[in-house]
């Protein structure tokens, strides 16, 4: 027997480590010198935690294409020292290499020096089952504590009448057992690894790339690929057949659904991130057996290669569709991320003189808190001098306040909610040219602002009048008393100067003296006061407003651009709830603040992960005049394509455009004045809807009186007739 050697040994502590759970990693030192099988591996694991179960590999390789031969799991492996394992049975063939990949666990890092030996495969992924064939990437010069060892072991047919076929084979067939038991392989150069049973079968057929068969249990139980890329594990009972269909998968995003991983169908899933809107996932799950179900609000993790959770969130639509006869199903899902928290709950909330931290503080803790969003981190802001929120999404609330302070939010994939200066959280890595970040052709750069402005007009919103004070002599019928404003806030109303009476709200109090309400200039009279009486109501009134904010140095820095005119733009928007010039003025400045600015957006294509909507990028890309311009991530798209995950970044300076679905969102939201604007101003009615519970006792006590007349002679008068006493 010759001795084989694989894998760069022996497994040492390295200058540096890199993980194993997201990406599977082949070393390209010393190829195995000879074929047979692997029996004893070493490796020098760093920050192995959680449930880890390791998997060791040999692989074979066409340029940087690499194909899994076999493998083989060696479970929990410690980490801090050189582990061996002994007592292995992993195929290997001459030129073959040795790789590594962890299935499970939260953190499982390799030793790994970065300089000074042939290189190091790596795959995003996992790519360690048998046929396994993925393109690599190298890293050059880069070298693991990985390094295997074992003999060339004699091939072996056992029991009464067992029959081992090879074929056209060069590798063993391991075991055929029990009389009649049949191991045919055809042509392919893989074992097959167990047949048990009277008449088992497990057929290869001429599949390519070959597969390995685990087992094939029971009176004629049946293994049969076809022409999958994917391994049967196995068949069993009286003429079971396993055909796991021709579904390819992908494994270079982890998905789970309620906690559970789940197969996704290869180039199905993508993940859309943005900031102060709902992000959505889709992918496809492959139900082999057919019997998975999912269901709207089922929780939603997505890991990157880098076992970094990319996307948390919910099922919004679930559907499924039969794929093959044998009843194997597909389940089409799309997600909406922890934004659904905030666009499901209405907020009834007003507040008077609070910052806008602390406003969100409190909606958390009232809405959204309940559906298990955390606090990730919340700014001061500015004080807002009052807001009514009568009725509207968390979402509105959240993006009107963000507005006010020139601030960002967003709740990001582990439901913490951020409300934040822009330029708070930076990104992991800068963008610069020379690293080869960005992917050839996929860059763009547009340096315009279609929402500049530098004069804002605010209209719609009612302010206030001094107090006013106007008199009506009744005349007995009268119950309508009409004033010169709409009412701002309770009225007095007296009768020939005597007490204040008693106000209710229209439509909603009862047995009041006087009833108004809001911007309404009629008060109504329960009754109507007696001729002559003189009726006096002391007021404050409303009246429409129209506010002009303007940057007098952005006009000045457009005027001298354009060479001639004024250098003015102007906006107006509608905020016909804003019932102060104070209010409309600050709306007005905080949309100048956030609109009279330069803009630019960059969009590029990037393998590099790491990157999330709400961060701020250092990006230098002289092409561009761009020299560590910090850029706000707005959205980050992930994909699949040609096999390698890839991920869209738009990054901007200046005011975010938001996507279609918000554009669509904001003119449906115009329709309602009452559920759909956010009302910022002050003295706003707010009707709250308050559950009461009270127990009503029921009681009820008769004393009966019974009337009689007086015995006569010892007798007891009575009868039909009416009796005298």
């Amino acid at each position: 027997m010759a001795v084989i050697d694989i894998g760069l040994g022996p497994a040492i502590d390295r200058a540096a480590q890199t993980s194993i759970r997201t990406q599977t990693l082949v070393g390209k030192d010393n190829p195995a010198n000879a074929s047979g099988d692997i029996t004893d591996g070493e490796i020098w694991l760093q920050n192995a935690t959680g449930t880890v179960d390791v998997w060791l590999g040999t692989f074979s390789a066409v340029g940087n294409v690499l194909t899994c031969r076999d493998s083989e799991s060696v479970g929990v492996v410690p980490s801090g020292s050189r582990q061996t394992f002994s007592g292995l049975d992993i195929d290997v063939v001459t030129g073959d290499y040795f790789g590594v990949h962890a299935k499970a666990g939260t953190l499982v890092n390799i030793e790994i020096d970065v300089s000074g030996f042939a290189d190091v495969w790596a795959f995003a992924g996992e790519a360690i089952d048998p046929t396994d064939s993925e393109t690599y990437a190298v890293r050059s010069a880069d070298g693991i504590s990985l390094y295997g060892t074992g003999v060339t072991p004699t091939p072996q047919a056992t029991g009464g009448g067992a029959i081992a076929i090879a074929g056209s084979l060069n590798r063993k067939t391991f075991v055929a057992r029990g009389q009649g038991a049949i191991a045919a392989a055809g042509s392919p150069n893989r074992k097959i690894s167990v047949i048990k049973g009277a008449g088992a079968v497990a057929m290869a057929g001429s599949l390519a790339p070959v597969l390995r068969f685990i087992a094939a249990v029971g009176a004629g139980a049946i293994a049969i690929a076809g022409a999958l890329n994917r391994l049967i594990k196995v068949a069993r009972g009286g003429g079971a057949v396993a055909i796991a269909g021709s579904v390819e998968l992908d494994y270079l995003l982890g998905v789970q659904v309620g906690e559970e991983a789940v197969l996704i169908k290869k180039a199905s899933i993508f993940v859309d991130q943005r900031i102060e809107e709902r992000s959505v996932a889709r992918f496809t799950i492959v139900d082999i057996p057919g019997t998975a179900s999912y269901s709207k609000g089922q929780l939603v993790k997505i890991y990157d290669p880098n076992n970094d959770l990319i996307f948390g969130g919910v099922i919004d639509n679930p559907e499924t569709t039969r794929y093959a006869p044998s009843g194997e199903l597909l389940h089409p899902i799309t997600c909406a991320d922890y934004h659904y928290a905030a666009d499901k709950r209405l907020v009834a909330e007003s507040y008077l003189a609070t910052s806008a931290g602390d406003i969100v503080t409190d909606l958390r803790t009232k809405y959204l808190l309940d559906e298990g969003v955390t606090v990730g981190n919340i700014e001061a802001g500015p004080d807002i001098v009052q807001a009514v929120f009568n009725y509207v999404r968390t979402s509105q609330a959240l993006d009107r306040l963000a507005e006010l302070a020139g601030f960002t939010w967003f709740i990001d994939e582990n439901k913490a909610l951020y409300f934040q200066a822009r330029t708070i959280t930076a990104a992991p890595w800068a963008l610069v040219d020379t690293n080869n970040d960005v992917i050839k052709g996929t860059s763009r750069f547009s340096g315009a602002n279609p929402m500049y402005r530098n004069r804002q007009y605010i209209r719609g919103g009612r302010d206030v009048t001094g107090a006013q004070t106007e008199t009506f002599t009744a005349d007995g019928d009268m119950v309508a008393f009409t004033v010169g404003y709409g009412i701002n806030a309770v009225p007095t109303v007296k009768e020939d100067g005597g007490a204040a009476k008693d106000m209710g709200i229209k439509g909603i109090d009862t047995a009041k003296d006087y009833y108004w309400s809001k911007g309404d200039p009629i008060v109504v009279a329960e009754n109507a006061p007696a001729n002559g009486v003189v009726v006096t109501i002391e007021y404050v009134g409303q009246y429409d407003v129209l506010v002009l904010a303007t940057d007098e140095a952005a006009i000045t820095a457009l005027a001298a651009i354009e060479g001639s005119g004024t250098g003015w733009v102007d906006a107006i928007d509608d905020e016909p709830k804003l019932d102060d010039s104070d209010a409309a003025l600050d709306v007005a400045k905080a949309k100048l603040s956030r609109f009279a600015v330069d803009a630019a957006r960059l969009n590029y294509d990037t393998v590099r992960t790491g990157l999330r909507p709400g961060q701020v990028q250092a990006v230098t890309l002289p092409a561009y005049g761009l020299a560590a311009e910090d850029m706000l991530i707005e959205s980050v798209r992930t994909h699949i394509y040609t096999g390698n995950l890839m991920h869209r970044i738009q990054a901007i300076q200046g005011p975010g455009e938001g996507s279609w679905a918000k554009f669509f969102l904001k003119l449906a939201s115009g329709k309602d004045e009452v559920m759909e604007k956010l009302n910022v101003g002050s003295d706003q009615i707010l009707i709250l809807l308050i559950q009461r519970e009270a127990a009503w006792a029921w009681g009820e006590t008769v004393t009966p009186v019974v009337l009689t007349c007086t015995p006569v002679n010892g007798t007891v008068v009575g009868g039909t007739t009416p009796v005298v006493c």
